[in-house]
């Protein structure tokens, strides 16, 4: 799914969702899917000026969500501070899957994947 800075993340929420149905998960898995998909999708939009992309691939154990933009900052677990809002979204993807990995590429692209249980 394509993104660009006014994709609102609750467009890709819906389209995951649908996947996420057709593919049988859980109801807890869902729940954690659709959360890491919204937090990926708008630090796409928020922090891109020319936006990027949305995958979903089911794998036997897992489901891939990838997001790919050409910002060359990278996404990273930033401390929590109590009285500031925001930031917390990359701790948010972070405690949700099993792991969570940036994938650098040789084009201008960088997705950020995480791998959730299924």
């Amino acid at each position: 799914m394509p993104l660009d800075r006014d994709t609102p993340s609750s467009l890709a929420r819906r389209i995951a969702e649908r996947a996420l149905r057709r593919w049988g998960v859980t109801d807890q898995v869902e729940e954690d899917a659709l959360l890491v998909t919204t937090k990926l999708v708008q630090n796409v939009t928020k922090h891109t000026d020319d936006g990027g992309e949305l995958r979903m691939t089911l794998r036997d154990d897992a489901i891939l969500i990838e997001v790919a933009d050409t910002n060359p900052a990278l996404p990273h677990v930033q401390q929590a501070e109590p009285h500031r809002v925001g930031g917390r979204g990359m701790m948010l993807v972070a405690s949700l899957t099993r792991r969570w990995a940036l994938a650098p590429r040789s084009g201008p692209a960088t997705p950020a994947r995480s791998y959730g249980r299924r």
